[in-house]
């Protein structure tokens, strides 16, 4: 074999080398980036922050307050850990101006439900919700604009596919900049709601 063949072969098998262990580094780190897609997340996070999560090692390592990803019907959510399983969680679904409002009552807010209640001026109702061990139970920081459990119910925790370690890298763009209202299957796009308690 001319030595100019073989030095293309050497070439070509370094080059699928290199490959290989790219895509094993980028499909082994411990630590991946993402996009932030959507105001849901709002003030912490906004559209086009770029943040990195870690690797779920277990059940045991999510704890409440996390924020994650998680794949739910085939999208994935960055949304924060609210309750953990064997958690209760309380769940006012109420009318207000004919639109439909769905808002989790914190425990302590639960024995002043009617006070809590009266600015809806419409009936109410307040389900108790029991997250099943191995679920977590997830919420948006904007909670008018969030696609969450409130909707999708507690969610496994095998669909948690990381937990954001640094949540501002960079921005590649701006919340308010010109066509950039992005948002993730059941949000609202382009408004932010005050912050408080979702």
């Amino acid at each position: 074999m001319p030595v100019e063949g073989a030095s293309r072969i050497e070439k070509m098998r370094t080059i699928v080398f290199l490959a290989m262990c790219a895509l094993i580094v980028v499909f082994a780190a411990p630590v991946r980036p993402g996009i932030v897609l959507g105001e849901s997340m709002a003030p912490t996070f906004h559209s086009g922050q770029v943040f990195l999560t870690s690797r779920v090692a277990g059940p045991e390592s999510v704890r409440k307050g996390d924020v994650v990803l998680l794949a739910v019907d085939d999208q994935v959510f960055l949304k924060r850990v609210f309750a953990l399983g064997g958690e209760t969680v309380w769940l006012l679904d109420a009318v207000r101006h004919g639109r439909q409002v769905r808002r989790v009552v914190r425990p302590a807010e639960v024995a002043r439900l009617h006070r809590l209640a009266s600015p809806y001026g419409e009936p109410v109702q307040l389900e108790r919700i029991t997250v099943p061990e191995e679920h977590v139970y997830v919420l948006g920081d904007s909670a008018a604009n969030s696609y969450d459990s409130r909707h999708f119910g507690p969610v496994p925790l095998d669909t948690v596919r990381g937990r954001v370690v640094i949540s501002r890298l960079f921005h590649l763009w701006g919340p308010d900049a010109e066509g950039t209202s992005v948002a993730m299957a059941g949000e609202r796009p382009g408004r932010r709601a005050p912050s408080g308690q979702p």
